[in-house]
């Protein structure tokens, strides 16, 4: 094998993986996102304003019945976070996956006063 054959084949191992795999998309959360919820103990719309430094996202959420913060991170597809009510004075816990970068879904859970758990989708506005 010739030289330029080698340095083609070794550029394609090493290159062409990267661009199949989801993992290494950078996706940026940061903006408006609305969306529904479906829990235990009710369902209902959502809407959440983040920005994002790297890969850790904080902002606000709102419902009807509660408002409060987010904080959390995205590794590859996945964007895990903590909502902490001001109204009700607990946590619940998201672990989303990233579809596209308009629409993240998947489920959450909560402890003390906000023991619910249920799906949740957002769509990026």
């Amino acid at each position: 094998m010739n030289i330029q054959r080698f340095l083609v084949l070794l550029f394609a191992m090493l290159i062409l993986p990267a661009c199949d795999d989801d993992e290494a998309i950078d996706y940026n959360l940061a903006g408006t996102w609305v969306g529904s919820y479906d829990g235990i103990s009710g369902s209902g719309v959502l809407t959440s304003i983040l920005d994002q430094t790297g890969n850790q996202v904080t902002g606000t959420y709102m419902t009807v019945e509660d408002t409060g913060t987010v904080a959390g991170s995205v590794d590859g597809k996945r964007f895990e976070a903590t909502l902490t009510s001001t109204v009700y004075l607990c946590e619940s816990y998201l672990h989303l996956t990233i579809q596209d970068s308009t629409h993240i879904s998947g489920y959450y859970a909560g402890y003390d006063a906000c023991a619910d758990s249920g799906s949740i989708s957002l769509t990026k506005q």
